[in-house]
């Protein structure tokens, strides 16, 4: 089945452009595939690790693994050391695909490692987790290329001829909506090597580098996360200048303000959210052309039912099993942890996760993301995070922009609590340091670590919440005016 697939993706793929600008055929493509899957074979491999950059060959390396019926473990470049000797146990992965070839590793597996090897999950997908220890999804190749087909025909009238991929390649998102998509629709794939996709690390991004590659590539389509377009919009305004020729810019991975899409495609950036999870294989909902609507995360993928359950969260069903062998698995409702709607048009909006719901002391329930993607509207905001559990109203925790001033920092939240109703709005906030992976504050892929910083800012949250219970004179009138705290005096 897997074999039947890879050749699926092989048959209409157009070239590959490898990170050193050298143009592979898909006749070439599949003789380096089969290759390496002989050799997979041969060696008894049955859990494999791809420890490459971006390039033709971590392409490679995905597909042989499909095509020899092995376990693949995509070891995403911004896990530590630790990280990825816990994924290795867990999984029991034996070999590796690195720089300088397959080698043989020696690892003490778990006793979850059996779900892997022949006859097992075609990859497991690891995400950084809440806590930092890696979460693993094992998926069939057929939910992949579900998600990849669907993705395909919904975008099949943009004609996109070129992708460049920017996300590393063991990121999901890029590995299916990027990468498999495009092969099935014959778009031709460009690989550049980090250096030039303005990604630093897990959590850093140059602007400037980008806009030199699009306008040396010229691709017909990318996909970005919700920092990277920020902050690549914020560029484009301050040069004022454009970004021409692209037909289709995916956006997902974290809630994104509707104000940033319209300034987005303000300067040439036709930017489309969506919103998927691991468990689905990547994609479950997109806007796209003739099917778009700014605030919510587009209509269900073909292949997908989604619904909304009596306590408000998301639910999706697939046609079929996403785990286990494919066509024949059960299919279950899958709960997806997220608070939403399902509008009369069929049109998703993602309110927020429900374990993060805030409710307070007036018992509104208030979802934090929502207002922290409204304040990351805002060009001085860099980073947010908003808290007010069991309090009268909400705080927030921001880390601005650089050379921002305390003058226009409390311009940008008041202007965001002029879009939202009354019992959303911020009344306190504090400008803090920024939130990292370093501090533990961050995940590696840019998640905010809530619980940790609760906790690093407990005092500050405090001396917030104290002055929440005491209004302002202003707010004693009805106004809605927002303070920022400049001392550090709790």
């Amino acid at each position: 089945m897997n074999r039947a697939a890879v050749y699926e993706l092989l048959s209409g793929a157009g070239h590959v452009q490898d990170n050193d600008r050298k143009r592979l055929s898909p006749d070439e493509l599949c003789t380096r595939v089969r290759q390496l899957a002989k050799q997979l074979v041969a060696n008894n491999a049955r859990v494999v690790g791809i420890d490459l950059p971006n390039g033709a060959d971590w392409i490679v390396a995905d597909l042989a693994c499909a095509m020899a019926g092995v376990t693949c473990i995509p070891l995403p470049p911004f896990f530590t050391n630790a990280q990825r000797a816990h994924l290795a146990a867990l999984t029991g992965m034996g070999h590796e695909v690195g720089s300088d070839g397959l080698r043989k590793r020696d690892v003490v597996p778990d006793v979850s490692a059996s779900e892997a090897g022949r006859g097992g999950p075609a990859k497991i997908t690891f995400t950084s987790g809440t806590t930092g220890t890696p979460k693993g999804v094992p998926l069939s190749m057929q939910a992949q290329l579900r998600v990849a087909g669907s993705l395909a025909g919904v975008t099949r009238d943009l004609e996109l001829r070129r992708h460049l991929c920017l996300l590393p390649l063991a990121v999901l998102l890029e590995n299916v909506a990027g990468v498999y998509a495009s092969m099935l629709s014959g778009a031709e794939l460009l690989l550049p090597p980090p250096s030039r996709s303005g990604l630093r690390g897990s959590s850093g991004f140059d602007a400037d580098t980008l806009l030199d590659t699009l306008r040396q590539e010229q691709p017909d389509s990318l996909i970005l996360l919700p920092q990277m377009l920020k902050l690549l919009v914020a560029h484009l305004e301050r040069s004022r200048s454009r970004v021409d020729g692209l037909r289709f810019v995916a956006v997902g991975g974290a809630r994104t303000a509707p104000g940033l899409l319209l300034k987005a495609r303000a300067v040439g950036l036709p930017v489309f959210e969506g919103y998927g999870l691991s468990e689905c294989a990547s994609v479950v909902c997109l806007n796209h052309p003739g099917a778009d609507l700014p605030g919510s995360v587009g209509k269900p993928l073909p292949h997908v039912r989604l619904r909304i359950s009596a306590t408000g969260e998301i639910e999706v069903r697939l046609d079929e099993s996403v785990d286990g062998d494919g066509e024949d698995g059960p299919a279950t409702w899958l709960g997806t942890g997220d608070i939403g709607a399902l509008d009369s048009n069929g049109f998703v909006h993602v309110q927020g996760r429900a374990k993060q719901i805030l409710i307070t002391s007036y018992g509104r329930n208030v979802s934090p993301e929502w207002i922290e993607s409204e304040l990351l509207g805002e060009p001085a905001i860099a980073q947010a995070m908003v808290v007010g559990d069991d309090q009268p109203g909400l705080a927030a925790l921001v880390v601005t922009a650089p050379g921002v001033s305390s003058g226009a920092l409390t311009r940008a939240v008041e202007r965001v609590n002029e879009r939202l109703p009354d019992y959303a709005r911020v009344g306190r906030f504090r400008r803090v340091e920024p939130f990292t992976p370093a501090n533990g504050q961050l995940t590696a892929n840019g998640r905010l670590r809530r619980d940790n910083i609760l906790v690093a800012h407990a005092k500050v949250i405090d001396f917030l919440y104290r002055l929440l219970q005491e209004p302002t004179t202003d707010e004693q009138q009805g106004g809605t005016q927002s303070h920022e705290l400049l001392s550090d005096t709790a």
